[in-house]
């Protein structure tokens, strides 16, 4: 009896298992991600990428290059719900006062079919052949098989990216931050002083209000 032949790998197993990438000619949309790594015994695995591999990210899918990685994040599982997670660098300031350059934002991988189910405004990693690796937030409209990109500074303008352009999608699950900056500081110090000159309005209307009471009760002692 002829033992079933095993299926062929498919390029993304293929990439799995020898830590290589999946060509763009081979597989427009990624179904997983390129470079995974096996979860730990009580622990989440996610693949921490520095800021040069976050960079050269789409590049690696078409020159075969092994994927650049820094080191693997564990967390504890109820912390990462999912299969595939890595951890990217925030680079810039495209999404300040949310993110700030310097972060790392821990993202959990969405395959095409899921795409969908992306909220308006959610933050994701979204990587294209046109724009590279970006943080935003994004709206998708599959009826109109686009993707509205959208930064938290306003100084950065929005972007459309169609499907057809979109390599991978990242949803934002978890921010690694050594920023402790009070970046709303200047609103802070004009509330702040807001609230003393109030205190102050108040203290002296009081002291007038006490005073009046004090006249109109000498006025009646004095009409007795």
């Amino acid at each position: 009896m002829l033992k079933s032949e095993k299926a062929a790998p498919s390029p993304v197993e293929e990439a799995a298992a020898t830590n290589k990438v999946v060509p763009l000619t081979q597989q427009q949309h990624i179904e997983e991600p390129r470079l995974v790594v096996p979860d730990q015994a009580a622990n989440k695995a996610a693949i921490i990428f520095n800021v040069k591999a976050a960079a050269n990210y789409l590049s690696g899918y078409d020159s075969q290059e092994p994927v650049e990685q820094v080191d693997v994040l564990t967390m504890p599982r109820f912390m990462l719900k999912g299969q595939h997670h890595a951890v990217f660098p925030v680079i810039g300031d495209s999404m300040e006062p949310t993110f700030l350059a310097k972060d790392y934002v821990v993202c959990r991988f969405v395959p095409p079919q899921d795409w969908a189910s992306i909220k308006d405004f959610d933050v994701c990693v979204i990587v294209s052949k046109t724009h590279g690796v970006q943080l935003k937030r994004l709206k998708v409209r599959p009826a109109e098989h686009l993707i509205r990109c959208l930064s938290d500074n306003r100084r950065h303008r929005r972007f459309n990216l169609d499907f057809s352009e979109v390599v991978e999608i990242w949803r934002f699950e978890w921010r690694i931050t050594a920023s402790a900056e009070n970046i709303t500081e200047d609103l802070f110090k004009k509330v702040d002083a807001l609230e003393d000159n109030v205190e102050d309005l108040r203290g002296a209307l009081e002291s007038i209000m006490s005073s009046a009471n004090i006249l109109r009760v000498s006025a009646g002692s004095k009409d007795e």
